[in-house]
Order: C-alpha cells, then sequence, then structure tokens
C-alpha cells in the first residue's frame, strides 16, 4: 500500500497548475531523502516559500494571477536518476514537525505514474473549460471531501509503489548542519521512509508521555523485502511500558509469568513483543503488489473531461486493506490546514480568479 498525504493543497503529484515550457531535467546521482532544497538554478517549475531565494509558479487562480494563500514550504521538479525522469517534490519543513519528500516516475512530460484528475495550463486548445477546477485537475479537492470524489478523482492509493521513492516525518527534532532528524524528546514522532523504488517501507513511530511514565515504540522495517516476495515478514520490535502503579492494592504476591509481565507486581510494567510473547505470528510485510495498465487516457484527448488510470492490486497473505476506498478527509484539521484544495480557497473567497 502506498498513501501519500499531503500538507500542501494547491500543487499535486499529477501535475498541478504548471507552465508546458520546456525545461532541461535536473539529474542527480541518487534519491536524497534529507529535505534539502535544491540549488535554485534548474530547478523547473521551482520552490515557494522555502527561503532559498528560488522561486517558480507560487502563484495560483486563472493563470496563476493570485498569491496562493497556502504558505507551506514547497518544491517540485523534474530530476533524471539513473536515465529515467521523475517529479520530485520536498513539502513542509522538518523543523516545523512535518516534512513529505517524495519521487515518483513520471508517465509523460509531467505526469506522475500515480492517478487522479490530471490538469493542464489554460492555453488556447488546451482545456475544454478554462475555470480553476479543471486548471487545478485534482489539487481541486486532494482528500475528497466531497464523497462522490473517490481515487479516480484524487488519486490517492493509486501509485505504482516500485516506482516512488519517499520519506514522511512528523514530530521529532530536525538537525540542519547534518540534515538529520531524530525523535529526540518529541511526545509522539512517526518517520515513514521507502528508500528505493523495489522494497517496500519502513515504518517508526512513537509515543512518549514523559509526565505519565508511558512510552509506546513500534518499528516495522520491510525494507529488505520486494514487493512480488509474501513469504518474507518484516522485523517487527513493539514495545510499551507503563508506569509504576500508586496506591493499588496487591491482591497477590506471587508473579503472574504466564503472561510476560513476571516480576512486575505493583512496579509497573513494560511488555515486549520479542521477549514476552508467548504466540507470536507477524504478518506485516507479507503481500504482494500487481501493477495495472496506468494511464489509458490522460485527458489530453477531450481538453480533460475525461480520463482513466488503471491502478495496480495488493494482496495480503492474511487480511486486507482497501487503500483506494478510506475517507481521507477525516484526518484532515482545519486548524492545521486551512485550506484544503483549490475548491476551499474559492468557497472562502481568498482566490476569485477563474474560480467556477
Amino acid at each position: 500500500m502506498l498513501v501519500i498525504l499531503s500538507k500542501a493543497s494547491a500543487m499535486v503529484t499529477i501535475i498541478g497548475l504548471l507552465c508546458l515550457a520546456s525545461v532541461p531535467s535536473v539529474h542527480a546521482a541518487d534519491f536524497s531523502l534529507t529535505f534539502s532544497q535544491p540549488l535554485i538554478g534548474g530547478t523547473f517549475p521551482g520552490s515557494c516559500n522555502t527561503g532559498t531565494g528560488a522561486g517558480g509558479m507560487c502563484e495560483t487562480a486563472g493563470a496563476a494571477q493570485e498569491l496562493d494563500p497556502d504558505m507551506t514550504p514547497f518544491t517540485q521538479r523534474s530530476v533524471a536518476i539513473d536515465g529515467i525522469t521523475y517529479w520530485h517534490q520536498i513539502i513542509g519543513d522538518p523543523d516545523e514537525g512535518f516534512a513529505m519528500e517524495v519521487y515518483i516516475q513520471q508517465s509523460g512530460f509531467l505526469i506522475s505514474d500515480s492517478g487522479g484528475r490530471p490538469s493542464n495550463f489554460p492555453l488556447p486548445g488546451v482545456l475544454y473549460r478554462k475555470d480553476l477546477d479543471v486548471q487545478s485537475g485534482n489539487g481541486w479537492d486532494p482528500l475528497g471531501l466531497d464523497p462522490s470524489r473517490g481515487s479516480n478523482f484524487t488519486g490517492n492509493g493509486t501509485a505504482d509503489p516500485t516506482r516512488v521513492v519517499m520519506r514522511q516525518v512528523l514530530g521529532g527534532s530536525w538537525n540542519e548542519t547534518t540534515s538529520t532528524w531524530s525523535c529526540g524528546a518529541a511526545e509522539f514522532c512517526m518517520d515513514f521512509t521507502k528508500a528505493a523504488l523495489e522494497t517496500k517501507p519502513r515504518i517508526m513511530q512513537l509515543v512518549n508521555d514523559a509526565s505519565e511514565g508511558f512510552t509506546a515504540f513500534f518499528d516495522l522495517d520491510m525494507s529488505n523485502i520486494s514487493y512480488d516476495d509474501n513469504t518474507t515478514a518484516g522485523t517487527l520490535i513493539n514495545t510499551v511500558t507503563l508506569p509504576e502503579l500508586v496506591d493499588v492494592p496487591v491482591i497477590s504476591t506471587t508473579p503472574i509469568t504466564s503472561n510476560g509481565n513476571g516480576g512486575n507486581v505493583n512496579n509497573g510494567g513494560r511488555f515486549s513483543m520479542e521477549s514476552d510473547t508467548q504466540r507470536s505470528t507477524v504478518t506485516g510485510g507479507r503481500y504482494t503488489y500487481t501493477d495495472g495498465s496506468g494511464w489509458v487516457n490522460n485527458g489530453t484527448a477531450d481538453g480533460y473531461q475525461t480520463w482513466e488510470f488503471n491502478e495496480g492490486r495488493y494482496d495480503y497473505f492474511d487480511g486486507g486493506f482497501d487503500q483506494l476506498g478510506q475517507t481521507w478527509g477525516s484526518y484532515f484539521d482545519a486548524t492545521q490546514n486551512a485550506f484544503p484544495g483549490n475548491e476551499s480557497k474559492c468557497d472562502s473567497g481568498v482566490l476569485t480568479g477563474s474560480c467556477p
């Protein structure tokens, strides 16, 4: 499964609001996942709100004529790695508690290898209608807040994971000097890293309530497992530490050893799946991915009135998950992101140009 959620809403991995000028791709030696901003030169379309001095297509609405009210740091560009062109995005700032970096293979000029409603610049004869909803593509409603818009519109969950490298961090601490991230003393932090095309991700989460003496650490490392392997489970660390119990009557002084908590009577508790489980079967990582045919219709034939992307399929050794049928809007928090797409910007009145 690949789920990509971004704090930025005006631009998305299909195209966003793009200019059709031809600019040579930037070449890189490998996939860097350190959220490092690229050099100013040769980074089409460019960076916005990053403080680097680089700028490119930071406006939106009506052929990019209005200032975008979403000031999330955002970089997008084409890069060529090992002769293959990728759409490269850096969203957010790890020093502010959220950052995501994505490389996704392009299947055409500025069209990534994931689905969703395509878009284009409103040149004469290109779009069937020049209103901002058509210009925006799936950036009009990227989370599908309108329940009538599913994965065909948003593209969420449709990407081919064997053509994506990405990292997302939440919380934690960022060392700008060494370009490294760590949980530090954060109450919550998460690191989702998929560092190679052909292998699955590593997911780490930590909940740390120091004042209450409670910690929960989860680390599922699937980074050595390919997408055609459903026999190998990921390496799992799952540890929960509870605080010392205070003023709780002791019913028995005999430790209960069968549940892995021997010696913890009236003395808090610690449970580790590695040492304390009687019977443990790890199925995390035991799934396969079969690719689909991709873009059947990229929208260009009729001015982006119709489009069709044939996504792949996940098969699980045990259980399952419908990544295409999720209500991603339920994760939206208006206090963190006031505008989850260009539709909300038009509805709120912060944008007026070309709003339908």
